[in-house]
């Protein structure tokens, strides 16, 4: 069974679940799971990259810039989208450029 037809019956037995903690925790452990996989993405980044925040978090500064990777640590990345700031970002936040 591929990924898409596990989210199909997932959601379909989402669908009948009520009770508001369980949906709360299941949100959770899909939010922490999404983090897990994307912050394995990142693991590779390196000084120089050329990265861009991702559409859901473009509504904040600096918007749809392109920046460049000036320190790289575990959780968060120190990014110069120019203008003279060093943003320092959420890896979760950012995806890579070409």
């Amino acid at each position: 069974m591929n990924d898409q037809e596990k989210m199909t019956k997932m959601m379909g037995e989402l669908m009948g679940i009520t009770d508001p903690t369980c949906l709360k925790n299941i949100a959770n452990t899909a939010r922490s799971r999404r983090e897990a996989l994307m912050q394995a993405d990142t693991l590779s980044w390196q000084t120089g990259d050329k990265v861009q925040l991702l559409p859901e978090y473009q509504g904040k500064r600096p918007f749809a810039k392109v920046g460049t990777i000036v320190k790289p640590n575990t959780v968060k990345v120190k990014v110069d989208f120019g203008g003279g700031v060093i943003y320092n970002v959420p890896r979760v936040c950012l995806r890579k450029v070409k």
